[in-house]
């Protein structure tokens, strides 16, 4: 049987844990994740022009996309990640807000065109890509 590659390894892992995946994060970084969020989310929105478009790439189960489109709902901010299960999440806790769209992607070949946005933000997705 032929070896995975990361990028494999990773997509199995994360349509596997996505209904857990939430609470994992905040155990194993002794809740320090939600400050590092809160700092990522000030740091845009204070920086995110009004009626801009922003994109979370590696959006997992929506936190910094949905937060940002709360936070500052003039923005069009655009959720990817290459995970169904995680965007299903990531869908149900973002409903009420029409200021964000998921979209399901690769964040090494992203599916946009040049100057799409105005604004792009990566949190923990970094350590999971093929090539940082």
């Amino acid at each position: 049987m032929a070896e995975l590659s990361k990028r494999e390894k990773v997509y199995h892992v994360f349509q596997q844990i996505s209904q857990t995946y939430d609470r994992a994060n905040g155990r194993i970084s002794l809740g320090m994740e939600s400050r590092w969020k809160d700092c990522l989310i000030e740091a845009v929105c204070e920086q995110a022009a009004k009626g801009s478009r922003v994109l979370d790439v590696c959006s997992g189960t929506g936190d910094i996309a949905i937060s940002l489109a709360a936070h500052r709902p003039d923005l069009k901010v655009t959720g990817l990640d290459f995970s169904p299960a995680m965007l299903d999440v990531a869908r149900k806790k973002g409903a009420p807000l029409a200021n964000v769209t998921w979209q399901e992607g690769d964040a090494m070949k992203l599916p946009f065109e040049d100057n799409t946005f105005s604004a792009a933000c990566i949190s923990f997705g970094l350590r999971n890509t093929s090539d940082y």
